[in-house]
């Protein structure tokens, strides 16, 4: 408050408020949940639509159980943030629901993608499960079913994460603009378990793809790098190399017309980065 001239009073107490979703999103659109922790809106990314099914029983949103928060390092791909898509085999089946926020573009000109990894080592059949899909309308969960189509079933027994990636076209022709992700089964016939996932983008098909999951067989003097490229077709690469820290533009640049690349001399002991 301004009493007068060089008289105001302290500052008030904080008042926080949080602005309303936009009615669509334009790609490209990036999650990689670090500003959530497990209280955060309770459980449910910002503008994200979700529901937990308990046998008949629906939650929704900041009410539901799950999805939730994955708050450690070594349940997220990056960083200590992630989303647990949680369910249960069990005689009362447990499954769950995120739907991304509407993205007005035409998704059959997009690329999903995103890392993940079972929550733990599955000891029977089935493996966790996460269904990835598109649907029409999420304003409930009857719609969202009624209007949703599978593209692809991602099934992992593993601790580590794995990248998903995929060209909606490939799968899906449709006109719905909500992508959903859906917790289908735990470990078993009676077991609970999920997978955590991190990381989610949507893109448009880019022209030329970028290759993906990078490694270095290292030497003292030379090394063997490798690369997969999970989509297109391409037969070329450039790849740049040099002691960590270095620009790509004056890294060191030789092409490859297979997957793997051995470079050589090297000063021993010494730590480097390549791009492809």
């Amino acid at each position: 408050t301004i009493c007068s001239v060089g008289d105001t009073s302290a500052w008030s107490n904080a008042r926080s408020f949080t602005t309303i979703c936009p009615e669509a999103y334009t790609l490209p659109f990036a999650e990689n949940f670090e500003s959530y922790t497990t209280t955060s809106g309770n459980r449910k990314p910002d503008c994200w639509t979700c529901y937990y099914l308990n046998g008949t029983t629906i939650t929704e949103g900041t009410g539901a159980s799950y999805p939730s928060f994955g708050t450690t390092a070594a349940n997220a791909h990056a960083g200590i943030r992630s989303i647990y898509m949680y369910s249960d085999n069990a005689t009362t089946k447990k499954y769950s629901f995120a739907a991304l926020p509407y993205i007005v573009n035409d998704l059959t000109k997009s690329v999903i993608s995103f890392w993940y990894k079972s929550n733990a080592t599955a000891t029977a059949t089935p493996n966790r499960k996460v269904v990835v899909g598109i649907a029409e309308e999420v304003s409930t969960l009857d719609t969202l079913m009624a209007t949703f189509q599978p593209i692809d079933t991602v099934i992992s027994s593993a601790t580590t994460f794995s990248k998903y990636t995929r060209i909606v076209s490939e799968k899906y022709n449709g006109k719905g603009h909500y992508i959903v992700l859906i917790g289908i089964e735990g470990n078993g016939t009676t077991g609970a378990g999920g997978m955590y996932v991190d990381d989610v983008e949507v893109t448009l098909v880019p022209t030329c793809f970028s290759p993906d999951n990078l490694s270095a067989q290292m030497y003292d003097t030379e090394a063997q790098l490798t690369w997969e490229q999970l989509l297109g077709n391409n037969t070329a690469w450039d790849v740049a190399y040099g002691p960590t820290g270095t620009e790509v533009s004056q890294m060191t640049i030789l092409p490859a017309t297979e997957n793997k690349l051995t470079v050589t001399g090297l000063n021993a002991g010494t730590a480097y980065d390549f791009y492809v």
